[in-house]
């Protein structure tokens, strides 16, 4: 079975896919998806249950970020930046 194919048998849920587990062991799931170009990103989704958001960013993120997974911050003010794109030229505006 493919990476993919097993990661999604293992983790789809109704809403998505799914990790629980230690921090260490989301960690590590969300490492292996990203390193084996499983995934390319991902996104949060809120659980319905309490604390689940702020656990992550307090628990998952740090580890993340020691892997070099996750930014410290932002160098630039728009997707555009973030994904290190260069601006187009303005169609509408006559070059001098």
């Amino acid at each position: 079975m493919s990476l993919v194919r097993e990661f999604l048998y293992r983790t789809v849920n109704g809403w998505g896919a799914g990790v629980s587990g230690t921090p260490e062991q989301v960690a590590d799931e969300i490492e292996d998806c990203f390193t084996s170009r499983a995934s390319d990103g991902f996104v949060l989704g809120d659980s319905g249950l309490p604390g689940q958001f702020d656990g992550f960013v307090e628990q998952v993120v740090p580890l993340l970020r020691k892997r070099g997974l996750f930014r410290h911050e932002y160098t630039g003010t728009t997707l555009r930046n973030h994904l290190g794109l260069p601006t187009p030229a303005n169609r509408n505006v006559v070059a001098k």
